[in-house]
């Protein structure tokens, strides 16, 4: 029964960290975009919650699910 709690702990530790690094990566994202995109191409800075929306979307339009194996 403790192995169980142990393995429930861990599994919600590692969801909070990867929710923890999707928001810093998104923050990165609209970091990095709002410094060149409106110099370079006079587009417009957007908003965390603009960028936060775009990682989600290009995340789950872009995602590949490829694995080489070696069969022999």
């Amino acid at each position: 029964m403790e192995q169980i709690g142990k393995l429930i702990g861990t599994f919600i530790g590692a969801w909070i960290v990867v929710i923890l690094v999707g928001f810093l990566l998104a923050w990165f994202a609209m970091l990095l975009w709002n410094v060149a995109m409106p110099d370079v191409f006079g587009l417009p800075e957007i908003t965390y919650k603009q960028m936060f929306s775009l990682y989600l979307l290009c995340n789950l339009l872009f995602r590949t699910n490829v694995s080489f194996k070696n069969n022999k």
